[in-house]
């Protein structure tokens, strides 16, 4: 009896063992790794670590076909984010994942191979891990999860989402993009692609089969300039990078303000790009963006230079004129106004002077103030010597603009190094009178070359006080709603927040004067290795090889010292936060003294922003930017 009880035993442990060992190659649904010999049927998932995305079997919408994706686990919208067999859908539940005898991932069903990864595998002896971030990584088994030596990621092969953390490859031939849903239940790929345009400067393109449907406009260092609102998304703010990898190629990222919250883009299958954010509180994924938001939107909509016109109402037609014809009333009584205040005086002829300087004189004795742009450090204001008597004359330039000599290589050699040099000391002075030493604290807000007029001597005049603001005594930072002012001169804070202040005119300073150092425009390597002048510089002078980016027709006449300490005090000057960028009287301090020495600047973030060299112009004849200074306060999509 004891010897028959004791076979039972050892019947039962033996039997026991046999079944774990028999479940043992899938026993694996709280795991998040997948190692060769083990398989996921249908039913059965793989799970990340933070239990954030799970990989299984599936069936979109009203389907009955079973796809095998990685998907959303612990909240209620389960998305999916990536699927494998999206071209050949298994019909039942007889599906396996599991890794093949090379090595590769493989997806069986209906009796045979349905999908495969198809890498380079070296090793077959590979192992699967479902990162925290949503990728598959297939590498080896002494390296799981190791991206860098993966032999293939979901995130390079990508269906149609974008997540955080996932690089997309720009400035190449080869395109990674992300390609729609042919419809909400059939993940087979449909008619809309998305990815970055691989010629010209980095943005965002949506094609329908191989037509254009809409683009982002190009990346700006802070914002994709044809989608505005992304200045006013706390989502987006910083969110955005543009970085070079070790393997010297250049990627787009994304990275949320908060990482714990749940976010992704995607490629609908109607063909819009959505930015998609799970709200914990109505537990429902919330749109944040949707591109393009309007049918004028759309590319080419109209055609070449055409103007979308929306069908509208006759109510809202009539609302419209009777608006105009308010407006056209002001505006008639505020010029009958303007004529009783100002008028030009019929008496005035231009002065007699041996340099033919014309004056127009205008007779303000009636205004009892005058526009900020009509009051500068070009201009002269004489107060009369009977009464509140009041006259403006605009002074003649005969040498126009900075840019007309700065940035024409014709004309570039007139600029010799000492002239140069005179006149990044000269708008120093400018700005430091404006911001300390005037009666009333003036920002400029837009300093840029085209509004350095010349005089005859070459000297500097700072001119165009359109987009002024005066500021109180008190007044260390305004906030405005409306940003105005060209891009690449731009402060961030500035652009992306709208808060200005005298360091804004300070960043505005540090990009003019690297453009008169290199006679380059800012905004004029789209078509080089960097986007941008203020990365360019950088990169040299942090190499130690400043002395490359100083305007050849100077380069060998230059005073070395000189041109280092203004390269440095450029890029100090043009640092992301206010706080780190000096005062005026400090700049103007460093530049006339020698002796003072000058701070190291810290890496600012625009230093990755890189453009192809192996690729052509992406934009169209009628695309090409204008090399013009435009002054812009908001781009809209067309």
């Amino acid at each position: 009896m004891i010897t028959m009880s004791r076979s039972l035993v050892i019947v039962f442990f033996f039997s026991l063992s046999y079944f774990l060992l028999f479940l043992a190659p899938s026993c694996h649904a709280a795991n998040n790794t997948l190692t060769k010999g083990q398989s996921i049927k249908d039913g059965e998932t793989l799970i990340s670590v933070d239990e954030n995305f799970e990989l299984g079997f599936f069936s979109p919408g009203n389907s009955t076909s079973r796809y095998v994706g990685v998907r959303y686990s612990k909240i209620e919208d389960q998305a999916v984010i990536w699927v494998a067999n999206r071209d050949n859908p298994i019909s039942g539940t007889d599906g396996v994942l599991r890794i093949g005898e090379d090595g590769n991932l493989v997806v069986d069903g209906n009796g045979s191979s349905v999908w495969s990864s198809n890498a380079s595998v070296v090793s077959s002896n590979t192992a699967l891990m479902l990162d925290t971030t949503g990728n598959l990584i297939l590498s080896s088994n002494d390296s799981i999860g190791d991206t860098d030596k993966a032999y293939w990621q979901s995130f390079n092969n990508p269906t149609d989402t974008y997540l955080p953390d996932m690089k997309v490859l720009i400035g190449s031939a080869e395109i990674h993009a992300f390609t729609s849903w042919k419809s909400t239940s059939d993940p087979s790929p449909g008619n809309f692609t998305m990815g970055v345009d691989p010629r010209g400067a980095p943005q965002i393109v949506v094609w329908e089969q191989s037509r254009r449907r809409w683009r982002s406009g190009h990346w700006n260092g802070l914002i994709f300039s044809g989608v505005p609102s992304m200045a006013a998304l706390t989502t987006y703010r910083y969110g955005f990078k543009i970085t070079r990898e070790n393997d010297g190629k250049l990627y787009l990222t994304y990275n949320p303000s908060d990482p714990s919250e749940l976010m992704k883009f995607l490629i609908t299958w109607n063909g819009f790009e959505e930015q998609k954010r799970w709200n914990k509180s109505t537990k429902a994924w919330q749109v944040i963006q949707s591109q393009p938001s309007e049918v004028c939107e759309n590319y080419n909509h109209c055609g070449n230079f055409g103007v979308y016109h929306s069908r509208m109402s006759t109510y809202v037609i009539v609302l419209i004129v009777l608006a105009g014809l308010a407006f056209l009333a002001i505006c008639i009584w505020l010029l009958w106004m303007l004529k009783k205040k100002l008028k030009v005086l019929p008496t005035a002829t231009p002065t007699s002077m041996s340099t033919n300087h014309e004056l127009q004189v205008y007779d303000l004795s009636r205004s009892k103030e005058y526009p900020t742009d009509l009051s500068g450090p070009g201009d002269l204001v004489i107060e009369g010597s009977q009464g509140d008597e009041k006259m403006l004359i605009y002074e003649y330039m005969p040498n126009k603009s900075l840019d007309y000599f700065l940035f024409d290589p014709e004309k570039q050699g007139l600029l010799e190094w000492n002239k140069r040099f005179e006149i990044i000391e000269g708008i120093a002075r400018g700005l430091l009178y404006l911001h300390r030493d005037s009666r009333l604290r003036i920002i400029h807000r837009d300093l840029k070359a085209s509004n350095i007029l010349l005089d005859e001597g070459m000297n500097p005049k700072i001119s165009d006080f359109g987009m002024a603001r005066i500021f109180g005594a008190n007044q260390n930072e305004i906030n405005t709603n409306r940003v105005v002012g060209t891009y690449g001169y731009m402060a961030p804070e500035y652009a992306m927040e709208g808060l200005f202040s005298v360091k804004s005119d300070v960043y505005s300073f540090g990009v003019l004067l690297l453009e008169i150092v290199s006679g380059r425009r800012n905004t004029s390597f789209r078509m080089t290795d960097h986007v941008i002048l203020l990365a360019y510089a950088w990169d040299l002078w942090s190499e130690g090889k400043a002395m490359e980016m100083v305007d050849p027709s100077i380069r060998d006449s230059c005073n070395e010292n000189e041109v280092l300490r203004c390269i440095q005090l450029g890029m100090l000057c043009v640092q992301d936060s206010a706080l780190h960028r000096p005062k005026m009287a400090s700049v103007v301090l460093m530049l006339e003294s020698s002796t003072t020495s000058i701070p190291l600047p810290r890496e600012p973030t625009f230093t990755s922003v890189r453009a192809s060299t192996d690729t052509e112009t992406f934009m169209e004849a009628q695309e090409i930017t204008s090399s013009n200074d435009l002054t812009v306060s908001m781009v809209l999509g067309r």
